[in-house]
């Protein structure tokens, strides 16, 4: 997502949830400015006026993928799953306070007191399932193993997305070349303007068969439907 800045709001328009919007913001207050089969642009009206870029579903998944170095294997939709828990789990413990809870007062905590019924919702989808089939199992310990494995590449692919050494792969710089030519432009970006914002990022193939690399890698990056 990227920010834009601050812009002055009007009290007039259309009542949404207690909260009065100016004609156009819908969907909870915000506002379409652009959009494109690949990303969409929305005005939130707040006092901010914060502007939010999406991305599809399906170029969500594939950025997911690439920095996280998932595979193409069959358990795909369980490792993003897992992998996302995680993340989003290690997210909301900074919100946590700072003080170490004794043990009495940990085994009394209420799994809802922080209000985050969506991180709970994805550990249970997650680890819970995880264990559930653990201890339900015929041969627990080898499940165990199984279980640890998954938990182990799910952290492996947290620590390779916030590595400082990661080295962007060429699907990824695209996407993100991608974003920032809509997010600035309000248009959808072509392949020739987003493959030399790659290039000026060092990014180059060489050869009789560069072009095929590069349709290659705008296809694996979801980008394969811009026009030239």
């Amino acid at each position: 997502m990227f920010y834009f800045s601050p812009k002055p709001k009007e009290s007039s328009g259309f009542l949404m949830g207690g909260i009065t919007y100016p004609e156009g913001f819908e969907n909870g207050g915000k506002r379409l400015i652009a959009e494109c089969p690949e990303f969409s642009l929305w005005e939130k009206y707040d006092a901010l006026g914060e502007e939010i870029l999406e991305i599809s579903d399906s170029i969500k998944n594939i950025l997911t993928k690439i920095s996280r170095g998932i595979n193409d294997a069959d358990d795909f939709d369980e490792r993003i799953k897992l992998s996302t828990a995680l993340s989003h789990l290690a997210g909301h413990a900074q919100t946590l306070p700072s003080a170490k809870l004794s043990l009495e007062q940990f085994t009394r905590l209420d799994p809802w007191s922080y209000g985050n019924a969506r991180l709970s919702g994805e550990l249970a989808e997650t680890l819970g399932k995880q264990i559930l089939a653990v201890i339900s199992s015929t041969d627990p310990k080898q499940k165990a193993e199984e279980c640890v494995g998954k938990f182990r590449n799910a952290l492996d692919m947290l620590i390779r997305e916030n590595s400082a050494q990661y080295v962007f792969a060429t699907e990824h710089l695209l996407i993100r070349v991608a974003m920032s030519q809509f997010f600035s432009s309000r248009i959808r970006p072509s392949k020739s303007s987003v493959r030399a914002g790659v290039e000026r990022l060092g990014v180059s193939y060489r050869g009789k068969n560069a072009n095929a690399t590069w349709k290659d890698k705008f296809m694996k990056a979801g980008l394969g439907d811009l026009p030239y």
